[in-house]
């Protein structure tokens, strides 16, 4: 996939979660940003019963007044990739996305835990016993 159009994609995931209420500088300016994104494409990891990314082409090319243009659609399942589920997608009474608190994202002392599985594994409890002082 072009790499230019991923770009434009996350460029605009941005733009679109940007419009949102900012919050306290200090939160952001005090450590280091992580981002664990992941770009959308024909490999994108979805959730079984969903769709898959799709891109197309619109236009590309040369247009009757003879300037190049490009322009492209996309379609992606809320469940792929790197993604959210908000406290609504499991409770009907539960907070959107968008109602929660940035703070509740940012983590001063985060703890990675790297498990290697298959595709599909599931990580068993008896596997994170080693860690669960660091857990508590």
């Amino acid at each position: 996939m072009n790499k230019q159009v991923i770009n434009l994609i996350c460029g605009m995931l941005i733009l679109f979660t940007g419009c949102q209420k900012q919050t306290s500088p200090d939160l952001l300016e005090t450590g280091r940003i992580i981002d664990l994104t992941h770009s959308f494409s024909e490999v994108t990891i979805y959730w079984p019963t969903a769709e898959s990314f799709k891109l197309e082409t619109v236009f590309k090319g040369q247009t009757d007044n003879n300037y190049f243009y490009s322009a492209y659609q996309f379609c992606a399942a809320e469940h792929g990739g790197t993604h959210l589920d908000a406290p609504k997608h499991f409770n009907d009474e539960g907070a959107c996305a968008y109602q929660l608190p940035i703070e509740n994202y940012i983590f001063f002392k985060p703890l990675v835990i790297v498990v290697p599985k298959p595709d599909g594994g599931a990580i068993m409890k008896e596997e994170l016993a080693p860690y669960a002082e660091e857990l508590k």
